[in-house]
This record gives C-alpha cells, sequence and structure tokens, in this order.
C-alpha cells in the first residue's frame, strides 16, 4: 500500500514571451540588425527566447494580433539543432492562434529562434509567441 505521493514536490509553470511588430528592429542570429518585415523580406533567424538547461516546452503558441500584410508571412520556431522543433514552417499572416508543438524535448539551455520570411514589405503586423515551460527536477512547491 502506497502511503505517500508517488511525486512530492511541484513546480510553477514559466512562461516566456516574444512580442513583435512588422517594423520593430532587433538582432538577428547573425548578429546584424534587421526588421520584421518592413523593408526585410529574405528568410531570417531571430533569437527570441533564451531557456535555461533542462527546459522542456510543454505548451505555447504564436497569436497574431494584427495580420501581416504580406503576400505570405512564413514562420519557424526552433532551436540550433531543429530551427522548427516548435513551429512547422506556416503562414501566420493572418489574424489567428496556433500552438505550438511540444514534444518532451528537454533543452540544454540556450536560444529559441524565429524564422521570418515575409513575400513582399509589410505596413501592418503584430504577433506574440508565448512558450510555458518547466524545469527538469526543479521543485518550487512540496505537497507533503
Amino acid at each position: 500500500m502506497i502511503t505517500k505521493p508517488i511525486t512530492d514536490f511541484a513546480q510553477t509553470l514559466m512562461v516566456a514571451r516574444f512580442e513583435f511588430k512588422f517594423d520593430d528592429v532587433a538582432k538577428t542570429a547573425g548578429d546584424s540588425e534587421a526588421d520584421f518585415g518592413k523593408t526585410n523580406i529574405a528568410a531570417t533567424v531571430f533569437p527570441i527566447i533564451d531557456l535555461p538547461p533542462g527546459s522542456v516546452v510543454v505548451g505555447g503558441d504564436i497569436t497574431v494580433y494584427e495580420a501581416f500584410d504580406a503576400v505570405t508571412y512564413t514562420l519557424l520556431i526552433g532551436d540550433l539543432v531543429d530551427p522548427d522543433r516548435y513551429l512547422v514552417s506556416a503562414d501566420k499572416k493572418a489574424v489567428g492562434r496556433t500552438a505550438l508543438l511540444v514534444t518532451g524535448y528537454e533543452h540544454p539551455g540556450g536560444i529559441v529562434g524565429m524564422s521570418v520570411t515575409a513575400g513582399d514589405v509589410c505596413t501592418t503586423g503584430r504577433a506574440v509567441v508565448s512558450l510555458q515551460y518547466v524545469i527538469k527536477y526543479r521543485a518550487t512547491e512540496s505537497l507533503n
């Protein structure tokens, strides 16, 4: 007979967010600067979230709040090992929410990147990437 819970700890869910607009300028993975579609339409990778070692993504989404008015607006979200680990190439120009892929992958720590390719220049567009994660073996609450 089990007299004690199998797991005697829990942890708080952590959420990292990255908000961007078509005309925001940010550092790219190549350490130059580019915008998210106002003038830059080439495939560009932006580092958006820095995860600690042992992180496991358990949820998240990308929500487009204001449509990107390019012919296409293709996004991928992943890491250095797998550039589309969390979001496979998708046209995200329209307003709406898309859930990220949850794979159970234990991240070694480091950057989650977002690749952006606009079909032509944008004059509108705003979105938020939200990444929910836990850290393996971390305990913030006791269940006893």
